[in-house]
């Protein structure tokens, strides 16, 4: 069983959970009345942290979907920018949060992604990120998991 965290107002997705601990990890960080909590299955978060899907929400209530349009980088500056984006999040993270149980995981996906080569990549790239790490047999992490 996943999880997916919500606003208060229910109209954006804010954090997504794999398990029980991950759920615990996002918890404990944030205003717990601040969010409205749903389950997923493990399927829906599977396609959610690749990237290969969205959530759509409806009074209140959060259905995954694939993603219409789907990713499209066009040279290797684009994927670096999003790469960098991606980077920036992560390091406020391990800045302040050096006791988290998933510290180093979060560490080794930016080391990651600080020496991933965006020139290695056929263009324009039409995948996630995540879903070329996944097909690479690299591990790969949704932003939305970060705790």
């Amino acid at each position: 069983m996943a999880y997916i965290f919500l606003t208060q107002n229910s109209q954006s997705v804010f954090k997504i959970a794999a398990n029980d601990s991950d759920k615990q990890a996002i918890v404990g960080h944030v205003n717990q009345n601040a969010l409205v909590q749903q389950t997923i299955s493990d399927t829906d978060f599977q396609n959610l942290r690749l990237n290969t899907h969205s959530i759509k929400i409806e009074n209140g209530a959060a259905t995954v979907t694939e993603l219409n349009d789907g990713w499209s980088f066009t040279s290797a500056e684009d994927l670096g920018a999003y790469i960098n984006e991606l980077k920036t999040i992560i390091n406020g993270y391990l800045k302040n949060f050096s006791e988290n149980a998933n510290y180093s995981q979060w560490s080794s996906y930016y080391d990651q992604l600080n020496n991933f080569d965006t020139g290695s990549v056929t263009y324009p790239f039409e995948k996630s990120l995540e879903k070329h790490f996944q097909e690479s047999s690299l591990p790969y992490f949704n932003i939305l998991e970060l705790p």
